[in-house]
């Protein structure tokens, strides 16, 4: 997916192919993104993986004695959790094609594009403060299930951060009809 490109809209329902719409803010085309189902087989090698990893990580040394270790726990927890979770958000966007549809349907995508935007950044807030709150924990208790939970917050932050732009927003807000 290129940067030239600006979600406006997506759709989840049930029952439904979910979608995305994007705009080129030089051109004015719209194009449309079907979503991809992801291999439930990738989330459980992932998990395996990520629970190898925790078992393995009980042999470090982990207690403010080695402040560079619990450091680097803390750097990769939100590293690695960030990147996942992007690569998963554009794995599932499928290639873009483009569409043609009126001006008045764009408007209304628009506008229903705004409270899905609201509701995105209430939510990328509270899960960016969830974070916070467990990567504190781990800092105060040292304990590899505050490091889990980070690290499954930063993971999910990661795919929402995707959807939070300021040219979302600009286009959202400040759209002014052609």
């Amino acid at each position: 997916m290129n940067n030239k490109f600006t979600q406006f809209y997506a759709e989840m329902e049930k029952d439904k192919t979910p979608f995305t719409l994007f705009i080129d803010l030089e051109t004015k085309d719209i194009y449309k993104a079907d979503h991809k189902n992801v291999n439930k087989l990738y989330y459980w090698i992932t998990f395996v993986l990520i629970l190898a990893l925790i078992r393995a990580m009980k042999e470090w040394p982990l207690s403010y004695d080695y402040p560079f270790y619990v450091l680097a726990f803390i750097i990769a927890t939100i590293a690695i959790g960030i990147s996942i979770g992007v690569l998963f958000y554009k794995g599932t966007i499928a290639e873009l094609r483009p569409i043609y549809i009126t001006t008045e349907t764009i408007e209304e995508y628009i506008q229903e594009g705004k409270r899905h935007y609201r509701n995105e950044l209430l939510l990328t807030g509270v899960v960016m403060f969830c974070s916070i709150v467990f990567t504190t924990l781990f800092l105060i208790y040292l304990s590899l299930i505050w490091l889990f939970l980070s690290f499954s917050s930063f993971l999910f932050l990661g795919s929402l951060m995707c959807n939070v732009s300021i040219k979302r927003y600009q286009l959202l807000y400040k759209y002014k009809r052609t």
